[in-house]
C-alpha cells in the first residue's frame, strides 16, 4: 500500500487510540495480549481521523470472510491509515468480488481485485467504485454479456482502471 496521506485537519488521535484499543480488547474473536492490542491501536491512530472506525470495520468484514486473524489485522490497518476513499474503494471491491450474490469469487481473487483497484484510486476520481458497481451488473446480466463469474471480475478490473487513467475535466 502506498504510504498514508497526512491530513491536513485536526486529529483526534485520543479518540482513534482509545476507540481501537476498547475494540481490540473487548474482541472475543480476535484475543490479542494487551501489549499487542497497545501497539496495534497504536498504529491505527497513525490514521488520524476515521481510522479507528476504518479499521474495525475492515477487520469485521476481513474476519467475517475467513480471512485468517493476523491477516485481516494487519490489511485493516494497513488500510485504515490510509485515506478513507482509499478503505471504502477496498471494502466496496471486495465485497462485490466476494459476495455470492455478486461475482462469488474466493478469498484470495477477492482480495487481489480490491487490493489492486484500491491501490489505484485517486481523488479526482473517486467515482472507481461506482464504475466497477457497473461493470460487475452489466457483464454478469443475462440480457447484456452474461460472462462467467471470474472473466467478468476480470473484465470489470480492466475498465475500471482504464477509466482511472483520465482526469476529470
Amino acid at each position: 500500500l502506498p504510504p498514508p496521506v497526512v491530513p491536513k485537519t485536526n486529529c483526534q488521535a485520543a479518540d482513534q487510540f482509545i476507540t481501537t484499543f476498547i475494540y481490540l480488547r473487548n474482541s472475543e474473536n480476535l484475543k490479542l495480549a494487551e501489549s499487542d492490542a497497545k501497539a496495534l491501536a497504536l498504529e491505527v491512530t497513525k490514521g488520524c481521523n476515521g481510522a479507528a472506525g476504518r479499521f474495525i470495520d475492515l477487520t469485521e468484514l476481513l474476519v467475517k470472510s475467513k480471512l485468517d486473524t493476523a491477516s485481516a489485522l494487519k490489511l485493516a490497518r494497513d488500510l485504515a491509515i490510509q485515506q478513507e476513499l482509499v478503505a471504502s474503494t477496498f471494502k466496496t471491491v471486495f465485497i462485490h468480488a466476494f459476495a455470492s450474490e455478486y461475482l462469488d469469487l474466493d478469498l484470495k481473487a477477492s482480495l487481489d481485485i480490491a487490493l489492486r483497484l484500491s491501490q489505484q484510486v485517486i481523488p479526482a476520481r473517486p467515482d472507481l467504485v461506482n464504475d466497477y458497481r457497473e461493470i460487475v451488473k452489466f457483464c454478469l446480466a443475462k440480457q447484456h454479456l452474461a460472462m462467467s463469474r471470474p472473466l467478468c471480475a476480470d473484465l470489470a478490473a480492466r475498465i475500471t482502471q482504464l477509466g482511472q487513467r483520465f482526469e476529470v475535466a
